[in-house]
Parts: structure tokens; sequence; C-alpha cells
């Protein structure tokens, strides 16, 4: 990974360079995966609520206390990883800075149309329109990218070495991955073509489409919104602030860095139908954080493109969250706000896979041969 030249304090030790995250963050880590259990355990055995149900915001004494734990578990989960230590990353671009910048203002927009015009944000969000291919094709050529780099890595000297070949699995990984997730957003395009779904799947199938994700929907999009909030924000959080971890030792050509959770954050404001699942309020939550604490580490560097992008990340996409919260109900349809997550989801993917290429590109192979 590419470093800042600035000074770099001394944080914790667990914190320094070399050093991958220490034992408090892992237990911290670990009593909230052990809450999060417990409160969907309870909510399922006791209560009878599914843990991947999609339904509008409650806000009764209940739900309070458990925004405030996820709050809880939030701030002491960065602050066990980031300490008072500085981001290893380097510094961001003008151009970088700008791109997040256009970014977050979109998400804005849309989440003012949300208020003003609900019926033109649903329109956005059906079927075969323009956020459903605009992702599609976001995720096609992420793994278009994805791909190209395979082939240059197999044409490399070296190829056949053990870390040479975990590299290749990797990439090979996300190509895959990505390809499956942009056809499966278009349904294999079969609304294109126009065949029908054979009778079997069409009656397993919630929308009688002919597509995997729609088999058990809200177990999915609980683990797609998730999955997007590590891979989007938190791992550049723990890339940034635990460079020394050993795991990133042959991966790093393709970890993402504070421009890829910049980019990504505004995901965490179109979170209505899932709110109250705890892993998607701990997303939304972590995400605010984060962005608080790479605008406190780029005022320290006297950065301060980077310190006013990211301050207004954390302040905006915390109103953007609220006003769906509260506004929310407006929509057409519940669903309509998950369509414009995942479209900004398939651009922190694409623009992650960018700086994936990139950033392999300009260092060849980095894995040990």
């Amino acid at each position: 990974m590419e470093r800042s030249v600035m000074t770099r304090p001394a944080g914790p030790p667990a914190m320094r360079d070399g050093v991958g995250p220490g034992a408090r963050f892992w237990a911290v880590l670990a009593i909230a995966a052990i809450g999060i259990a417990v409160i969907a355990g309870y909510e399922l055995l006791i209560l009878g609520w599914h843990p991947a149900r999609e339904e509008a915001p409650l806000f009764s004494p209940y739900h309070w206390a458990r925004i405030g734990l996820t709050l809880i578990m939030s701030v002491a989960l960065v602050r066990a990883l980031t300490g008072s230590a500085s981001a290893a990353g380097r510094p961001m671009t003008s151009g970088e800075i700008g791109f997040a910048g256009a970014v977050l203002l979109s998400a804005l927009a849309a989440t003012g149309v949300m208020v003003a015009d609900p019926a033109a944000f649903a329109a956005f969000a059906r079927e075969d329109f323009l956020l459903e291919w605009g992702s599609a094709l976001l995720l096609f050529v992420a793994a278009g990218l994805f791909l190209a780099d395979l082939w240059r890595r197999w044409r490399a000297p070296g190829h056949r070495s053990a870390a040479a070949l975990l590299g290749l699995a990797l990439v090979a990984g996300f190509a895959g991955l990505f390809f499956v997730m942009g056809m499966e957003e278009i349904s294999w395009m079969q609304r294109v073509f126009g065949f029908a779904t054979p009778g079997a799947l069409a009656e397993a199938n919630w929308q009688g489409e002919f597509n995997l994700h729609n088999f058990q929907t809200g177990l999915t999009e609980l683990a797609l919104y998730t999955g997007a909030g590590v891979l989007l924000v938190f791992l550049p959080l723990l890339v940034e602030f635990a460079p020394g971890w050993r795991p990133f030792a042959w991966s790093r050509d393709f970890l993402p860095d504070r421009t890829v959770a910049a980019v990504g954050a505004p995901i965490a404001i179109f979170t209505y139908g899932q709110w109250n699942l705890v892993p998607l309020q701990l997303v939304s939550m972590v995400t605010v954080i984060a962005m608080v604490v790479w605008a406190r580490d780029a005022r320290r560097r006297e950065a301060w493109g980077e310190a006013m992008l990211f301050a207004a990340l954390g302040v905006f996409v915390a109103l953007g969250q609220i006003v769906f919260l509260i506004a929310g109900d407006r929509m057409i349809e519940i669903f309509d706000a998950t369509e414009w997550k995942e479209f900004y989801i398939a651009l922190g993917l694409a623009w992650f896979a960018w700086r994936a290429r990139g950033r392999s590109r300009r260092l060849g192979s980095t894995c040990p041969r």
C-alpha cells in the first residue's frame, strides 16, 4: 500500500505499523457479534420476528433501547480499531475528492426527490429502468476490470507461485461475483429476451422471476447490504488503521482505501425497510463514525479538502438517513429505497474495482513470488 509522507504519530501499540488489530478490537468485535446474535435470537424465539424482515421503522421504547445499544457498539468498535492513531493511506487527490463529493450530492438529490416527489423517486426504481440497469452495468464494469487484471496476472512471470495463485483466485472470485450480481440484478436478462420462468422455479421465487436472490429476498438483502458496508467502509478503516495485519501482506493489491469508503458512504442513507435489523443499523452508524474519524485524521494532516469532504459525508449521510426514517413513509413502495441503495452499492463496487486494478498496475503484482 502507498503511504503518506506525513509523520504518523504513535498510537496504541496495536495500531502501529507492522502490527494488526489488537486484542481490544477483537474483544469488542466478539461482544458485538454475540450481542447481535442474542438480539436476533430473542426477537425470533420470543417475539416471533424474522431476522431478515422488511417493515417500516419502529420507535417503541424497546427499539430506542436497541438503537442506543447499537450506537454504543458502533462507537466502541471504531474506537477500539482507530484509537488515537493516524491512517496509513496516502492523501486523496483533488479529483478523488471531487468525485466522492459528486456522489454525495447525487445521493442527497435523490433524498430530496423522495421527499418532494415520491412518485418520481419510485419511477426511477421500477423494473428495467435507469437504476436497475445502471446498477447492472456498474457491476459488469467491476467484473470486467477484475477480468482484465486476471489476464494481466496470468501473463506475468512467476504467476504459478502459491502466493500468486492466491491472488489469481481472489481476482477471479471478484470478477465472477460481480458478474453474477449484475446478471441477478436484471434477472439474467429474462425481460430482455422474454423467456418464462420454469414452473418449479416460479413457484419458489418470491417474485416469480428467473433469479436466485428472490428465493429468500430478505436474507439476500441483509447479506448484500451488510457485506457491502463491511467491504466499502469498514475494511478501508481496518486497512488504514491496522496496516500491518498479516493477511494484508499478500492481498494489499485488492484492499479498499479511504477513497472507496468516501464513494461508498452514501449507501448508509437509503436504509428504511431494513432499519429495524441491527446489522444494518450498525452499518449506518459505523459509516458515519468512520467519516468523522477520517475527517479528524485529515485535519491533523492539514489536508483541508479531505477534512471538508469527510466532515460533509459524516453530517449529510447521518441527516439523509434521518430524513428517510422520518419521511420514508411517503414512498410509494417500501422497497423503493432498496433500488437506490443497490445502485450506490454497485457504484462503490465499481470504484473499488477501478482502484484495485490501478494499484495493481502501478505496483505490479505485489504478492510474494
